[in-house]
């Protein structure tokens, strides 16, 4: 099993992906987070100027974060921004 990494998601990319970096300084996105989270993620694929992780857990939620409106939220992937508030969206 691989070890969890603490990480506080930055800011959002263009895609669906929160932004954050490993303690190296390495580029991790993240999906179903918001800006100000702080998370447990473990890495699921690595290159050599980033990697991809998978959130295992919300550990301080931003205050940005909000219950999504969509039941199907993080099952479809049609609306991947909703756990953000519209005005942290605009």
């Amino acid at each position: 099993m691989s070890r969890l990494h603490t990480l506080k998601i930055e800011r959002m990319s263009n895609s669906p992906d929160g932004i954050a970096h490993l303690d190296s300084g390495k580029t991790v996105f993240v999906s179903d987070v918001c800006p100000g989270d702080v998370i447990q993620a473990r890495i699921v694929k690595e290159k050599s100027s980033f990697a991809r992780a998978e959130m295992v857990s919300v550990e301080e939620p931003s205050p940005e974060r909000v219950y999504a409106a969509c039941p199907y939220a993080g099952q479809c992937g049609g609306c991947p921004w909703q756990q953000i508030s519209y005005n942290a969206q605009l």
